[in-house]
Formats: C-alpha cells, structure tokens, sequence
C-alpha cells in the first residue's frame, strides 16, 4: 500500500487531497499544527501527525509509524513572508523524502503554488485573448510574488526527490475558499437592502475549478506510470469553463434576492479600489490542457455560478458548524488584502 504524507492536512486543498488519497486506498498522514484538528481527521481515516514547521521533533514520531513515501504534497498557503516560510518547509520534506530514500523509496513532491503566478489576461471577447499555459512568462502580483519565486526553488532539490509544481486557479466548493468573502458580502447586502455597485468590466474572466476537482489532480499525477513525465514540470489546474464577474455577480443578486441587483460602472464615474479589483476585476483565463492530456484528469462539478445554490448552502452548513478551515482562507485573504490597500494609500 502506497503512503502518503500531506502538508497542511486540514486545510483547503489539503483535506481533499487526504480524502481522495485515501479513496484510492493509500495510507494517508497529514501534518497538521492545532490539536484540535486531530479528530476530525481521524474520522476521515488520515493519520494525524501533529507538529509545526519551525519545530521538527514531531519528525521521530512520524518514522516510528512509516519511512517510506510514495509522495510528500506540501498544501499549504501562505502569503504573507512567504519566503521564510519556505525555507521551513523544505527542511521538513528534504528530511522525510531523505528518510524515504534510504528505505529504498524515492519520493515525488507535489509542491502547490497558484495560477495567479502567470498574473492577469485581458477580459472576455478581447481580441487575441489566449489562456495562460504553464508555458506563459510569470508575472506575478507583488502580494504573491514571493510564493511564485521561491516555489520554483524545489527543482534544485533533485538529489533526495522528484518535484512538480501545481498551480490551481481558485477554489470553491464546500468552505468556500476566497469565495467565502463574495458570499459575505451578499449575505450583508440581502440583510442591510443594498446594492451591489461594481467598476471593473462585465467580462472579466474569473477561472475557478472546485476543490474535489483539484484534489482529483493531484492523484492523477501521483497515480501516473512514468514518473519522469511529471518530475520537473509544473501543472496548471483549471476547470474547463470560467465564470465572469458578470455571470457571478448577477447569479448571486439573484441567489440572494439583492433588491436592485448589481449597478455597473465605468471606472472614471467609480474609481476601482485594490479590494475590489482582487475579488471581482483581477482577470485571468487559465488553460490545463497539459495535465488531461499527460494523465487523462478532467473536472466534474459546475462553474461557481451554476452550481451556486449548493455551494452556498454548503457553506452556510459549514459555518454554522465551524468546521476546519472554515473562515480561515477568507481571514487569511482579507487580512492581505487590507494589508495590501493600506499600503497603496500611504
């Protein structure tokens, strides 16, 4: 039986990645950093392994239950000091892929970064508008800018383990990842009777992929014979079909019964503030042509728009039983944000 290790096994691609690892039948360990996590994950059948990243003693009480690791996934995110972050991380895979290789098992690393690292494409119906492919140049925004260089540094490992880096667009589904913010807001809007009003294009395309979908991912990649086809490359994971601000925001006035729906208008009448472009106006389409073709993944579930009277109510569910990572992705996203347009002010 395969094993696996996850990174981050409580959070928003981590726990999927566990749940659809152990589906398949391998034996799944995540490392999470709150003990109250534990048990939950024990009810999913992941192994919890409880430890921090800045402090490997947990690391003997892993090896005192598996050495070997078919395949270590770091699925954490961070944003802020990211490289410091970084430097953490890697001293706990470089000593678990170690360990694994001097019990016959070389790992391979699915190290996760995001589609953000190519930067923006133009709207819907521009001319010459063309998906980003994992060939496309990286451009970054400043606020993740750090991530996207320093995940790249996991190809210089090669001598302990095999790498490949995944680059999902973002998720939703279930806790609602930083759809969780957009979801407030109309929640807000629905109680206080206010419109919506918006400044950035109609046709901004705005590529989410559900997080069930995303972990599929990973396993393909994991499951895949030739492990050289997947060592060294990175992968984008994007649904088939985008939303634009516009299908969103009009889907969710109409979910949520917005009195005077959504107020379009030109920047020069409304200035686009930082917050509002990130959510709503930062436009990319992202293509993952790459990753169906190499291992045959395809997404299932419907674009954030169609499907959106289930992923609300799944959220709602969730908040109101404070399940894991509930909140913590939109915390975790606002807190930058605000961070980000304060500094713009100044």
């Amino acid at each position: 039986m395969p094993n696996v290790l996850v990174i981050g096994a409580n959070g928003f691609i981590g726990l999927p990645v566990c749940r659809c690892f152990v589906r398949e039948g391998w034996s799944v360990y995540g490392l999470v950093r709150n003990a109250s996590t534990v048990d939950s994950l024990v009810t999913q059948e992941i192994t919890p392994i409880l430890g921090a990243l800045s402090d490997v003693s947990f690391l003997p009480s892993l090896y005192a239950q598996v050495t070997t690791f078919d395949v270590i996934v770091s699925a954490t995110d961070v944003w802020d000091d990211y490289k410091s972050h970084f430097e953490e991380l890697i001293v706990v895979v470089r000593d678990v892929a170690k360990t694994s290789l001097s019990n016959g098992v070389r790992s391979l690393v699915l190290w996760s970064s995001g589609c953000k690292d190519y930067g923006n494409t133009t709207p819907e119906g521009t001319p010459g508008l063309e998906p980003h492919t994992e060939s496309s140049p990286l451009n970054p925004p400043d606020l993740l800018r750090a991530r996207c260089e320093n995940s790249l540094r996991i190809f210089e490992e090669t001598a302990l383990f095999d790498a490949a880096i995944i680059r999902p667009t973002n998720l939703y589904g279930f806790t609602a990842s930083g759809y969780a913010i957009t979801m407030d807001l109309f929640t807000n809007l629905a109680k206080s009777g206010e419109t919506l009003h918006l400044s950035v294009p109609k046709k901004s395309i705005i590529h989410g992929t559900h997080t069930s979908d995303c972990a599929e991912a990973y396993l393909s990649l994991a499951l895949h014979p030739n492990r050289s086809e997947v060592a060294g490359q990175c992968f984008n994971v994007s649904a088939e079909r985008y939303d634009t601000t516009e299908s969103i925001a009009n889907a969710m006035a109409k979910e949520y019964n917005i009195p005077g729906g959504v107020v379009w208008h030109s920047p020069e009448e409304r200035p686009i503030e930082f917050m509002e472009f990130f959510i709503w106006g930062y436009c990319q389409w992202v293509g993952s042509d790459k990753i169906r073709k190499l291992t045959g993944w395809k997404d299932k579930k419907p674009t954030f728009s169609e499907g959106l009277k289930t992923y609300r109510a799944a959220y709602e569910a969730s908040k109101k039983k404070d399940l894991d990572g509930v909140g913590k992705i939109e915390r975790h996203i606002h807190n930058a944000l605000v961070s980000k347009a304060q500094q713009e002010k100044q």
